[in-house]
C-alpha cells in the first residue's frame, strides 16, 4: 500500500486495534513508524502501566524511528500478543474509510477501491463495490447510466463502512 499512509489519530477514533493488529497495519506499510509511536503514545495516555516496552515505543525520537520493528516486537512478547486473522480485515475498514472520507480529493476513488481489493488479496466482502467485479443481487449495469451505476457503487461501499463489525 504504497498510496496511503493512515495517521495514528484517525485509526484510533474508528478501531481498537491490539498491538498484533499495528504490527500488520506497520508490516503492509499502511501505518508508518510515527504512527506507531503515536498509538503507544495513546496506550499511555490510557494506560500507565502499559508496561516498559510501551514506554519505550511510546519514547522513539523520529531520529529512532528504524527501531520501530524491534521494540514493537518487544511489546508484543511482554504483552503475550498473538497474531490476530482479524487484523487484515480491520486494516481493510481502515483504509477503505480513510479512501471514502477524502474521496472528493481523489481523482478516482473507485480506481483506488480496485487496487485496495488486489492489495488485500481479493477480499469477498468489498467485491459488491468493486467496479470490474459483475453485481451478483441481479442488478443490470447496461440498464443504467453510468452516473446511476456509480451511485449504486457508492452506496454499496458506504453500507460496507457502516455495517462492519470486529469479531
Amino acid at each position: 500500500m504504497d498510496f496511503v499512509k493512515l495517521a495514528a489519530d484517525f485509526v484510533l477514533d474508528r478501531l481498537e486495534l491490539s498491538w498484533s493488529d499495528v504490527k500488520w497495519g506497520y508490516e503492509h506499510g499502511i501505518l508508518s513508524a510515527a504512527g506507531v509511536v503515536e498509538f503507544a503514545v495513546a496506550r499511555l495516555a490510557e494506560d500507565e502501566d502499559a508496561g516498559s516496552a510501551v514506554v519505550e515505543l511510546a519514547s522513539l525520537s523520529p531520529q529512532e524511528h528504524a527501531e520501530v520493528p524491534s521494540v514493537l516486537e518487544k511489546v508484543l512478547q511482554s504483552e503475550g500478543v498473538a497474531w490476530s486473522s482479524e487484523s487484515r480485515r480491520k486494516w481493510l475498514y481502515l483504509v477503505l474509510a480513510w479512501v471514502h472520507e477524502h474521496r472528493d480529493e481523489l481523482p478516482d476513488p473507485l480506481g483506488i477501491v480496485e487496487q485496495v481489493y488486489a492489495d488485500f488479496g481479493y477480499p469477498v466482502e468489498i467485491q459488491s463495490f468493486v467496479s470490474y467485479m459483475p453485481p451478483e443481487d441481479g442488478y443490470e449495469p447496461q440498464a443504467h447510466s453510468h452516473e446511476e451505476n456509480v451511485a449504486r457503487l457508492f452506496t454499496k461501499w458506504k453500507k460496507y463502512l457502516e455495517t462492519f463489525t470486529t469479531t
